[in-house]
């Protein structure tokens, strides 16, 4: 009696088992949710730029998720290096706010003065990193916050020679000056 009443309890979970494995996994949020409207008026309230704002993107983390909205200047370019990470807990209800805002007196032209290849070479030394080309070909170009400045830059992603970590440099297209750097120590919201 024990062997058969043995075998029917393994028959069993081997079928259930079976139909678990089989089952696809729900997802815990669901993909439509909008996080980027809630985001922007959400930030809207909080930041003195309420029109000139940016979605940059959501991630979902194991606490539920976060949105990653920007300041934008001069016909909406994004200032990379602001950023409010709005975090949403799994009801997707906003729970908390992390920003680095700036007050912009003056924007930059987009217009650049110095070419990125004059920049490169000597910042691949400085920087003891190599131009990552498999990136890009033509660096981006976008806008960095240095005091109430905007600075119109060129954003050059480089590979470091000692651990093959991403840089990021932002450098002044006007000058040539390294405006800022971000690596994997840099606050993780800046874009890199």
């Amino acid at each position: 009696m024990v062997r058969v009443a043995s075998a029917v309890f393994i028959g069993l979970l081997s079928t259930v088992s079976s139909l678990v494995a089989a089952a696809p996994l729900q997802p815990r949020y669901p993909p439509q949710f909008d996080y980027e409207t809630p985001a922007l008026e959400f930030v809207a309230k909080k930041w003195p730029t309420e029109k000139n704002l940016f979605f940059d993107f959501s991630i979902l983390l194991s606490t539920g998720a976060a949105a990653v909205v920007r300041q934008t200047v001069n016909d909406h370019q994004p200032l990379w290096n602001s950023y409010a990470k709005v975090d949403f807990n799994k009801d997707n209800a906003i729970t908390g706010l992390e920003s680095q805002h700036f007050n912009i007196n003056f924007v930059e032209p987009n217009v650049p003065s110095i070419s990125p290849e004059n920049i490169i070479a000597s910042l691949s030394q400085s920087l003891n990193a190599e131009f990552d080309t498999s990136l890009e070909q033509n660096p981006d170009v976008g806008y960095v916050g240095v005091g109430s400045a905007a600075k119109f830059a060129y954003i050059l992603r480089f590979r470091s020679k000692a651990d093959n970590t991403p840089v990021t440099a932002y450098v002044s297209a006007k000058d040539g000056s390294v405006l800022l750097t971000a690596d994997k120590d840099s606050d993780p919201w800046v874009a890199i």
